[in-house]
């Protein structure tokens, strides 16, 4: 009943307010134009089915200038920029109709490229995620991305995952991330954690049902925003390859602080045993470290290796061990 109700409510809104009102770009006369900066403002219309708008995949913020009046603000690269605007509704999803393109053309020289958000956890599990330094908790985190070939200093930039709070935590003074490199930023809403040699905390955590994440540089533009939608435990999302997708993709080897890989979880491959050793194999990241730890069935797990360094998709070690009954697990440490 009420959502019959709301839906006539819906269509005696638009059909009072917005009448015949299309979605589309009225820049130009939705005509294809040139400017000479490194950013542009797009205006158009929309009618009030649609709740916001991705510009070529992304969630940008929108000035609603009317009740069916809408402007956005966007980067741009020299040379020609294609540009395709699709409306949402408010269940969140892309109405077929609603959408446009135009062309854009600057010979503007920009900056560095955006800084991506390349990587995010929002249901770390514990006890066997990836914890958080600061207080050995399994918590929720977001990965950023330099694809630069120099380092980027973000001082000031706004991370936040409410596209209508931009500045919902700010970068402290100082914070590069380097070329080519990332940076680790623990979504935990303990900022008290925030200080020299515990990390980055934000004041919100990320919720596993879905939603935006948005990075603003400090004079408010938009650097990137990524969209998405339920996840699975011990299972991040991000971009493959780093920075150059922008649509989400499910990565069951997470890599925080390192590149996004989209080979399988870490198994143990193998294992054999001789009278006098007994041999252990696991699926591996080349450059990762893994730690081996073992026990008897009654006893604590304990530590057998602490840091292993992989330099290959499969890690082998040798436990010298004559003990009748042992179980094994492996984690990654680094």
């Amino acid at each position: 009943f009420i959502g019959q109700r709301a839906t006539i409510v819906r269509n005696a809104v638009n059909s009072a307010v917005s009448p015949n009102i299309p979605f589309s770009i009225s820049s130009n006369g939705g005509a294809d134009f040139a400017v000479t900066t490194s950013t542009a403002t797009l205006a158009g219309t929309a009618n009030l089915a649609i709740r916001s708008i991705l510009v070529n995949g992304i969630a940008y913020p929108i000035t609603w200038t009317t009740r069916s009046a809408w402007s956005i603000t966007i980067p741009l690269q020299t040379g020609s920029n294609a540009i395709t605007i699709q409306g949402i509704d408010r269940s969140g999803n892309p109405i077929t109709t609603a959408t446009d393109s135009i062309t854009i053309t600057t010979t503007a020289q920009p900056g560095n490229l955006p800084i991506r958000i390349n990587e995010w956890m929002a249901d770390n599990p514990s006890p066997h995620g990836y914890p958080d330094p600061a207080d050995g908790q399994c918590q929720d985190w977001i990965e950023l991305h330099n694809p630069n070939s120099t380092d980027t200093d973000i001082s000031g930039f706004t991370l936040t995952d409410d596209l209508s709070q931009p500045n919902a935590w700010a970068f402290p003074s100082g914070t590069i991330i380097p070329a080519k490199g990332f940076l680790l930023i623990w979504a935990d809403g303990e900022i008290s954690q925030n200080t020299p040699g515990n990390g980055l905390h934000t004041p919100f955590q990320l919720s596993r049902d879905g939603e935006t994440i948005a990075l603003f540089n400090p004079a408010g533009l938009l650097q990137h925003a990524v969209t998405f939608g339920p996840q699975s435990q011990g299972i991040s999302e991000g971009l493959f390859p780093d920075g150059a997708s922008a649509t989400p993709t499910p990565m069951p080897n997470p890599t925080p602080r390192w590149p996004n890989t989209l080979a399988g979880p870490l198994r143990i491959t193998a294992i054999s045993r001789s009278t006098t050793a007994t041999s252990l194999s696991w699926s591996s990241l080349p450059g990762r470290s893994y730690r081996v730890d073992f026990t008897n069935g009654s006893s604590p797990w304990q530590t057998l290796f602490p840091s292993i360094p992989a330099t290959s998709e499969t890690t082998t070690t040798s436990d010298p061990t004559t003990e009748a009954r042992r179980f094994y697990r492996v984690q990654r440490v680094e």
